[in-house]
């Protein structure tokens, strides 16, 4: 009964729940088959990764000059900031001007009356000198001109003279045939007295145009001699009307420099504190302002080891420096070397210890210099290994126990 139960199931369900099926895997998704491959490449990587042992330690930038403090050694006002905060300055460089002068009610200089008639006299002076210079050159002019009117009738004299030469040649010459003529008895006496008076007349005018070119000559002279010493007279003159100007303006700024006191950089770094602004009164010995001292490339910076990291730090151990001033998420970090490290501690309170020296060798992108006592965070790198390595260390270290 029990088999006719079981075969009139089976048919009135249709199920094959007697027959045997064998086992086999289930259907893995292709993103369950992707997950595991990324997974076991990650952690491949991940062991390959190595892991940097280090300590952190805070230091500070070690100035190679103390910062100069700039006071005000006279009682005055500000009246010119030359600089700001942040400013790079030179040795003798302008930061401040301070107006040491006394004022009036209306706010009015006591020396600006003494200041304002040296001007006056200084604009006479150049006034008077540039008056002089316009007269000597018309001067010059004229004296140009009548050397070269007569430097022309000179000349006019001269082909003058030429023309009487040969007058005085041919009235020679007819007198002496004439008086040959008259020895001869070929002619009478009279004509010879004729002859030789054209001839007398001829050089005497020759020896008349002789003497007016002479004059004319020395006209030329004496023009020529005068235009030079008016040029020497003129330079002279001109150049003492420029030394007077030269002297009233060296008075101007002596009465204005007797007022105003320029501070000047003492040494080269950055301006901070800028204390004092324009308008500001100032006393003998107040705070100016500051110049911290830039280190202009590479530096050291001077750290403190606690005693667990001094028996571990070595020179020449790589530092990552990441500076205060310069946020290492915007400008990265610079990168140092461990040069030496005190034997000796130097009790902070109750804890010891340990001075060390970083020597820099880069600074972070688009860092020129750091001011000198500037706090640094220096990560030491002790070791590195890798990151399967240092997992497996405290297993390694368990089994060597045993």
């Amino acid at each position: 009964m029990s088999t006719l139960f079981r075969s009139q199931v089976r048919s009135s369900r249709g199920d094959d729940h007697g027959r045997v099926v064998p086992w086999s895997a289930p259907h893995l998704r292709w993103w369950a088959a992707g997950l595991i491959t990324w997974l076991v490449v990650a952690g491949s990587a991940l062991a390959q990764l190595d892991y940097a042992d280090k300590i952190t330690v805070e230091g500070i930038v070690q100035p190679r000059a103390q910062p100069a403090f700039v006071r005000s050694t006279a009682v005055g006002v500000v009246s010119v900031v030359h600089v700001e905060d942040g400013s790079l300055v030179s040795p003798q460089d302008p930061l401040l001007t301070v107006d040491k002068r006394s004022h009036d009610i209306a706010g009015r200089r006591h020396d600006q009356l003494q200041v304002d008639q040296i001007e006056a006299h200084k604009r006479a002076v150049d006034e008077a000198a540039a008056r002089y210079r316009a007269l000597r050159q018309t001067e010059d002019a004229l004296l140009a001109e009548r050397l070269a009117g007569v430097q022309r009738q000179h000349g006019t004299v001269g082909q003058q003279l030429q023309v009487l030469h040969k007058r005085v040649d041919l009235a020679r010459t007819d007198t002496q045939r004439m008086r040959r003529l008259v020895e001869s008895n070929v002619i009478p006496q009279v004509d010879l007295h004729g002859s030789e008076t054209i001839f007398l007349a001829a050089r005497e005018s020759l020896l008349a145009q002789r003497a007016h070119s002479q004059q004319l000559h020395n006209q030329v002279k004496e023009l020529q001699g005068q235009i030079e010493v008016n040029a020497l007279r003129t330079q002279d003159q001109l150049a003492e009307f420029e030394q007077q100007s030269l002297q009233l303006e060296h008075e101007v700024r002596r009465v204005r420099a007797d007022g105003e006191w320029l501070v000047v950089a003492p040494v080269a770094g950055r301006i901070v504190d800028l204390v004092a602004h324009a308008g500001a009164p100032v006393a003998a010995g107040s705070a100016l302002l500051t110049v911290a001292p830039v280190s202009p490339g590479l530096h050291q910076i001077e750290v403190y080891l606690p005693s667990r990291a001094a028996g571990l730090v070595r020179p020449g151990m790589s530092v990552r420096l990441r500076y205060a001033g310069y946020p290492y998420q915007e400008y990265g970090s610079g990168r140092g070397e461990i040069a030496a490290v005190s034997e000796v501690n130097r009790a902070d309170g109750r804890v010891p210890l340990f001075r060390g020296r970083i020597a820099v060798k880069s600074l972070p992108e688009e860092v020129d210099g750091v001011p000198a006592g500037m706090s640094v965070s220096a990560d030491i790198l002790l070791h590195s290994q890798s990151l399967w390595a240092w997992l497996m260390e405290p297993l390694q270290g368990a089994l060597a126990r045993l």
